[in-house]
């Protein structure tokens, strides 16, 4: 029964290593083609709008 468990904790060691490898090489991949902010679904504006102002002074927020 020992070496059952230990088997399955050396798996389960190799399992999170091999994911945390994955992700890491994910990276290296979006860095090296320049496409970091496209991998998450980031888009990119040039310029924001401009804020609108109220009469009053204050910027209006949009909700």
């Amino acid at each position: 029964m020992q070496d059952a468990l230990s088997r399955l904790t050396d798996a389960q060691s190799r399992e999170v290593a091999a994911l945390a490898s994955w992700q890491i090489a994910l990276v290296d991949l979006s860095f090296a083609t320049g496409t970091l902010l496209g991998g998450s679904k980031i888009q990119w504006a040039d310029e924001l709008p401009p804020p609108q102002v109220d009469p009053n002074g204050g910027v209006i927020t949009k909700s």
